[in-house]
């Protein structure tokens, strides 16, 4: 099978509310933000382990175990291969859309572990029970699994839109901004920010669907 097309979006990323395109690559923009999460959580966690063993020893499950770390990252590490290995026979003929919403996915698992450590201290604190924090870790796995399957990662960049506004959004009405661009004094509507931001988000995913055309 012929290796797909390139698209825009792999160097010259487009996020939302991004007027053109930049010229970082998704590659770089995905990278950033997994790194800056993954230090900050580490760093975090060390402090709050440090913490734990020196405050209450009687926490075993908390205490450093060198040989556990070296297994958890070997599992992690060959999850992260299987996963690969899994998706790079068909990975040049994905859209640049199913690499968005399938890195994101991969994302919020990332910020699942950031709220664990965040809530479930709080939890371990509270209940005195080292327990607490796998029930908040489950908790918020399951609640983020549910949201991310909401994302079909088959989707063609306008799938997905010319919904009505929610009725629990109406609320919305009375506070939208006056004196939007091309609009005077006129106050906005909520229908019209809506369209509005379905057509935005449409155009950005063409934008970065958009195939770059090399030169001979």
């Amino acid at each position: 099978m012929p290796p797909g097309p390139k698209k825009r979006g792999h160097t010259h990323y487009k996020t939302a509310g991004e007027k053109s395109s930049s010229k970082r690559s998704y590659f770089a923009h995905y990278t950033t933000i997994a790194l800056i999460f993954t230090f900050t959580h580490g760093f975090f966690l060390g402090i709050i382990l440090l913490m734990l063993s020196s405050n209450r020893p009687d926490l075993v499950a908390f205490h450093l175990n060198v040989d556990d770390l070296v297994f958890g990252m070997g599992v992690i590490g060959a999850l992260a291969l299987i996963d690969l290995i899994v998706d790079l026979p068909s990975l040049k003929q994905k859209s640049f859309l199913w690499l968005e919403i399938h890195t994101g996915k991969r994302l919020a698992q990332v910020l699942v572990m950031h709220l664990t450590l965040i809530f479930g201290m709080f939890a371990v604190g509270f209940f005195e029970s080292e327990m607490a924090l796998l029930y908040v870790l489950i908790g918020l796995k399951t609640l983020i699994d549910a949201m991310a399957r909401a994302s079909n990662e088959d989707m063609k960049p306008e799938d997905g839109f010319g919904q009505p506004v929610p009725k629990w959004l109406r609320w919305l009405d009375k506070h939208l901004p006056d004196n939007r661009p091309g609009t005077g004094k006129k106050k906005g509507n909520l229908d019209e920010y809506w369209v509005n931001s379905d057509q935005q988000e449409i155009s950005r995913r063409q934008n970065n669907e958009g195939v770059v055309v090399r030169s001979p």
